[in-house]
This record gives structure tokens, C-alpha cells and sequence, in this order.
């Protein structure tokens, strides 16, 4: 603020208003430049984005998409080098305002989406073993009443890698525990194999047995 506030006096002192005038519509046609759809476009095929057309509504987006392919692409680095004694457990969650009857077939997609692109980065190399959960909103509801984490649109990520001596690493998300030594606590969750069986099916009322739990 300090800086901004030092560039602001030398412009209001030295300009004129011819100036200021030209000023205001290049900074206009810059803004319009950096929000117009064939920028977007362009700067997510120069990233490596260029599949991710449902993200190009913003450089904000754009870059959470980027930052969020990296990490997948340090995870594939990962799973390249342990792929046999790694397992990946991905919990998807949504917040608190998704319709209630879509929560958890949602959620399960967003996790098994993940486990797809992993794949994809991954190509010929051995795969991981992969598990999947979708939580539906109830970690949200939980961890933004008792101030935890408020944007729970995402997927998860918990790492178990083995060796001869048993559980060597145990790394990542465990949300399923409380907050708080006093807080709420869920159950553990029922994992299922990725990729799923072709009969797997989740229900509304799963969701609301599982919350029950």
C-alpha cells in the first residue's frame, strides 16, 4: 500500500489531463487485453492448459489450474520411481451449497477425475494402487463451523508407501479425524478400488448412511 500510495502522489502531481486521460484507456484496454477469451486461450495452450477449456474463464483459474497440474506431475514423478509399494487414497469434497441429492456421485467423480489424469501423465510407466471416496459436503459443514479450512471444492490426497519393514511413509490428508482433540471425528472411510467395477453405484441414501455412521 505504501508503494502504490507514493506512485499515486507522483502521477497526481506531474500529469495532466491530457495524459491521465490516455493513462486510464491504456490501463482499460490492458484490463480488457488480460480478460478477453482469445488472451485466455492463448496463454493456456503456452502453459500446457489447453485442454482445461472449462477453466479458461480467468488468469486466477488458469493458474490454479497450472499449479494444481504441477502437482499432479511431481505426484507422477512419485509414482514413477515407488509405483509398486505406493498407495493413493483421493477423497473428493464439495461445499456446503451443492444440491444435496448429487454430493456424493459428485464427489466420487471429482476423485476418480484425478486418479484418470494421473494416469494419463503416467502413460506405459506401473501404475500405483489407487482408492477412492466421495464425502459428499460433510467435512465442509465440519471444519467451517469450527474455523478449519473454508473452500473444500477439491480432492484430497493421503500417501501410503510400503517396504519390506512395513509402513514406511504415511503422508497427507486424514480428514476423517477431528480438528480438535475434542472435535467432531467421522468414521474411516469404505475405500473403493481405482478404477472402479463397472457395477459400482452410490445413492443418495449412501450418503445419508454414511453420515449416519
Amino acid at each position: 500500500p505504501g508503494a502504490l500510495e507514493g506512485i499515486l502522489q507522483e502521477v497526481a502531481q506531474w500529469l495532466d489531463w491530457d495524459t491521465l486521460k490516455s493513462l486510464e484507456l491504456a490501463s482499460l484496454t490492458t484490463d480488457g487485453l488480460l480478460r478477453h477469451n482469445a488472451f485466455l486461450s492463448l496463454l493456456a495452450t503456452q502453459r500446457g492448459l489447453q485442454n482445461d477449456h472449462v477453466l479458461r474463464r480467468s488468469l486466477q483459474s488458469l493458474a490454479l489450474a497450472e499449479e494444481s497440474s504441477t502437482d499432479l506431475q511431481r505426484l507422477a514423478r512419485i509414482c514413477r520411481r515407488f509405483s509398486k509399494d505406493l498407495v493413493l487414497f483421493v477423497s473428493g469434497h464439495c461445499g456446503r451449497n451443492a444440491p444435496e441429492f448429487i454430493k456424493l456421485t459428485f464427489t466420487l467423480e471429482r476423485a476418480t477425475s484425478v486418479c484418470e489424469e494421473l494416469l494419463e501423465l503416467l502413460g506405459p510407466a506401473p501404475r500405483p494402487r489407487m482408492c477412492v471416496v466421495g464425502c459428499g459436503s460433510r467435512v465442509a459443514q465440519r471444519d467451517i463451523l469450527q474455523g478449519g479450512a473454508a473452500n473444500w471444492s477439491k480432492a484430497t490426497l493421503r500417501v501410503e508407501l510400503h517396504g519390506t519393514e512395513g509402513l514406511l511413509v504415511d503422508w497427507g490428508s486424514k480428514w476423517w479425524q477431528p480438528l480438535e482433540p475434542s472435535g467432531e471425528a467421522f468414521p474411516e472411510p469404505q475405500w473403493l478400488p481405482f478404477p472402479l467395477p463397472p457395477c459400482t453405484r452410490v445413492t443418495s441414501e449412501d450418503l445419508i448412511r454414511d453420515s449416519d455412521s
